[in-house]
């Protein structure tokens, strides 16, 4: 009995080989279009994001890519204020957060889903009315998922979760977000983050 159990364990590994490759380069291709930081190679990643999770819907690499590629393109989409840029943000920024929540979901030790999600909440504020903002409870998507990105790794993508959460804290008009000292504090932070990372160099 212990070895057909072998057997089996030996026979899905075979099955899951292709997958794991596919998904491995399907990381490779989307970490290169993100570097080039266009709308283009952006919805590009979408595109191929997508199929690969239908092939691997349990691959936390797949998923988080995934919320980073929609997020940014809402982001630039909002920053060059192309057509329907508040729908771009509200869509794409809702579904980058789906996404994002798999990933945290998938590997809750792991930086990446929750600084996505909290990243792709304040996208879709970006889109939406006050009223929005607040029936959806969109602030505290943002403060919790960034409060447990810094408290994981801070420093991932240059700093981003201490610098988002800065800018949270700095800005929200969200009563839980601190006193004035708080918020000062947040971004004299932020600002030695930075300084940090750019003493560091590349």
């Amino acid at each position: 009995m212990h070895v057909h159990i072998r057997i089996g364990i030996f026979i899905l590994i075979l099955l899951m080989i292709p997958n794991l490759i596919m998904a491995q380069n399907v990381a490779l291709k989307v970490d290169e279009l993100n570097r080039q930081a266009d709308l283009t190679t952006y919805m590009k990643s979408i595109e191929i994001l997508i199929p690969a999770i239908q092939a691997a819907p349990d691959d936390f690499e797949l998923w988080w890519r995934l919320a980073r590629a929609r997020q940014n393109y809402a982001d630039m989409a909002a920053s060059r204020r192309i057509p329907g840029w508040k729908e771009i943000c509200v869509e794409q920024g809702h579904e980058a957060m789906k996404a994002g929540k798999k990933a945290a979901a998938l590997r809750p030790a792991a930086v990446e889903g929750y600084y996505y999600t909290g990243c792709s909440a304040g996208t879709v504020c970006t889109g939406s009315s006050q009223m929005a903002i607040l029936k959806e409870g969109l602030l505290k998507e943002i403060r919790i998922n960034l409060e447990k990105a810094y408290n994981i790794n801070r420093y991932f993508d240059n700093g981003g979760p201490i610098q988002a959460l800065a800018s949270y804290l700095w800005m929200s008009p969200d009563s839980r977000a601190g006193t004035w000292t708080r918020r000062k504090n947040w971004h004299v932070k932020a600002c030695g983050c930075t300084r940090t990372i750019l003493q560091a160099g590349p």
